[in-house]
């Protein structure tokens, strides 16, 4: 009795472990590569934006937000914020503080530590792991926790969901690509006819 009672637990022990393991190189695995990248474009599916999001980011606080309705493009210095159906376009300083796109991809998801890990049925997405993240300490940015889809086969993150203080942001990944060529000029926005322009930089 005594040897099966201590057979069991070394088989619980394992299993646990195993499961650490399997959360740890999940993470791990995409960690090495957004953190690794310079670049990457994201193709997303939001309800907040309305449809699909067209994302493009590289280092140095570059990114485009490319929205139905609404297009957000930073350069490191500046933001412009165009609004397609008012047909108007306000220019801002940019301001380091706050959370953005590339943060989010490039360095907050592989800094937050996994501390969950199970297999969800998506009706849409199929078999998926579900990997639950969370800050080793201070949350960077407000961010409080992230929770990433991950197809089962392929490893690749299906979906995304971000809790912050700004609250709840969930989006749907079509496709995930790091480290191709982006040009910086993708990150200037170019004046367009009918546009009007309000600039609010100091």
């Amino acid at each position: 009795m005594i040897r099966i009672l201590i057979l069991c637990v070394a088989v619980l022990t394992a299993t646990t472990a195993r499961a650490q393991d399997d959360a740890a190189s999940l993470h791990g695995a995409i960690a090495k590569q957004l953190s690794s990248a310079t670049a990457l474009q994201a193709e997303v599916i939001t309800a907040q934006a309305g449809g699909t999001v067209i994302i493009s980011a590289k280092r140095s606080n570059k990114y485009v937000i490319d929205a139905p309705s609404r297009s957000i493009i930073c350069n490191g210095k500046d933001v412009w914020n165009l609004d397609k159906v008012k047909r108007t376009v306000v220019v801002s300083n940019y301001k380091a503080g706050g959370l953005s796109i590339e943060k989010l991809f490039m360095d907050v998801i592989a800094q937050y530590k996994p501390v969950a890990l199970k297999t969800v049925n998506n009706s849409t997405l199929g078999a998926m792991y579900s990997l639950q993240l969370e800050p080793g300490g201070a949350p960077l940015f407000g961010v409080k926790a992230i929770t990433l889809g991950i197809d089962k086969k392929t490893k690749a993150i299906r979906s995304i969901s971000v809790q912050s203080d700004q609250g709840k942001q969930e989006w749907t990944v079509r496709s995930l690509k790091t480290n191709m060529q982006l040009s910086d000029a993708v990150f200037t926005y170019t004046a367009r006819k009918g546009v009007e322009e309000i600039d609010m930089r100091d």
